[in-house]
């Protein structure tokens, strides 16, 4: 009796039930630094336990192999995640060491440039190792993220999708000894990047002239090219204090804040803001609603025909989802997205019920896709208020 009420118990609150399950098997390889061998059979005792799971499915015990079988995922999925790249022509096994190289690839993201240095993220296509050598006499097809930095504005023209030929000293990403420190190469391996680079001048920057672009480029890299532009212009029209502020506000763009002004609003709780998170995503969807709700209202055709809310909740999710990728589709950015689609979805389909599954469901969706996101402090902030919103709130 006992275990069928704990059965029961659990498949009422099964999706809560197999994200915690999921966060404890990736928590616990976090801590045992995995290696590839010793994953493999995790991984074959995991599709074993789904198998099981399906055979089940009708029992009351099938629950049980189910939680069990996504301990194992976590524990999978995270623990190939923290390995380093494996592929031979990755940039992580061609920079053993520190090293200068010319690589050519594609710009991902929007340059951003904090007055003194630009940081931005190339897709690298190709190499060239400089030095003596055979393995070095030739340009060698290559892949991965590498951060660049160099000490100077680059032009408006580089943007996202940009095609470019850097010259840099490049080498793998490291993090210090000093216990408790921030942890940068995890950090970096959160947006797969292992390699960083450093350029001495702007001339060691060439711009391709432009190919024929297929349509799929250019939308891939729309959303960025529009938040390059948009911050452009903010800087161009306002004072550079009042500018960098809108920028973080509105774009994520936090590299033109002083440290005056960063400390301000650390010092009044208020550090928050400067992030986009649900905040921003909650005022938006609800300005959104509200907008095309009362535009529908104003046809009697609609009233007569459509259930006018329902409507204006769809309308709303597309600008929210392109707000959400020109504000950079950072942690807390997503995962305000993600639970604000699921809960209009849910209000639409009249199943909403309570907020714990939506935050478990959008906890699964990002580490699913970026499993190191759950050792980051913005994935575990995010989450934690959250949760703790939705646990005090009934009370």
């Amino acid at each position: 009796m006992r275990t069928a009420s704990v059965e029961a118990h659990l498949r009422l609150h099964l999706l809560p039930a197999t994200v915690l399950c999921y966060l404890a098997g990736a928590i616990l390889v976090g801590f045992a630094a995995p290696q590839a061998d010793a994953l493999k059979p995790l991984l074959m005792a995991t599709l074993l336990l789904f198998a099981l799971t399906f055979y089940q499915r009708q029992r009351p015990v099938a629950v049980f192999p189910l939680l069990l079988s996504f301990v194992l995922t976590g524990a999978v999925h995270t623990g190939f995640g923290l390995l380093p790249p494996s592929a031979p022509d990755h940039l992580y096994q061609l920079f053993p060491a520190r090293a200068k190289a010319t690589l050519t690839g594609t710009v991902l993201a929007m340059p951003e440039f904090d007055g003194r240095t630009t940081r931005f993220i190339l897709d690298a296509d190709s190499v060239l190792l400089h030095g003596e050598g055979p393995e070095r006499a030739a340009q060698l097809p290559a892949r991965g993220r590498i951060r660049l930095s160099i000490e100077a504005e680059l032009p408006p023209d580089i943007h996202a999708g940009t095609h470019l030929l850097v010259m840099a000293t490049v080498g793998r990403t490291f993090s210090y000894r000093t216990p408790g420190v921030f942890d940068y190469r995890l950090h970096m391996a959160d947006r797969a990047i292992h390699v960083t680079g450093r350029i001495d001048s702007p001339a060691a920057i060439v711009r391709f002239t432009d190919r024929q672009k297929s349509s799929w480029h250019a939308l891939r890299f729309f959303p960025e090219t529009l938040r390059q532009q948009l911050n452009g212009f903010l800087a161009s029209t306002r004072e550079p204090k009042e500018a960098a502020l809108y920028q973080a506000l509105l774009l994520g763009n936090q590299s033109g804040l002083d440290d005056q002004t960063l400390e301000q609003y650390k010092a009044t709780g208020c550090m928050h803001i400067l992030s986009i998170s649900g905040v921003h995503m909650a005022l938006l969807g609800l300005l959104l609603t509200w907008t095309f709700t009362w535009l529908l209202k104003r046809s009697t055709w609609l009233l007569l025909h459509t259930h006018v809310p329902t409507v204006a909740i769809l309308l709303s999710l597309v600008p929210l989802v392109g707000y959400a990728t020109i504000a950079g589709l950072n942690t807390p950015v997503v995962r305000a997205l993600l639970m604000s689609v699921l809960f209009l979805v849910g209000v639409v389909l009249q199943r909403q019920r309570s907020l714990l599954p939506l935050i478990a469901a959008a906890a699964l969706f990002i580490l699913l896709y970026r499993p190191l996101a759950l050792f980051t402090v913005s994935f575990q902030l995010s989450f934690s208020a959250v949760l703790a919103l939705a646990l005090i709130y009934p009370r």
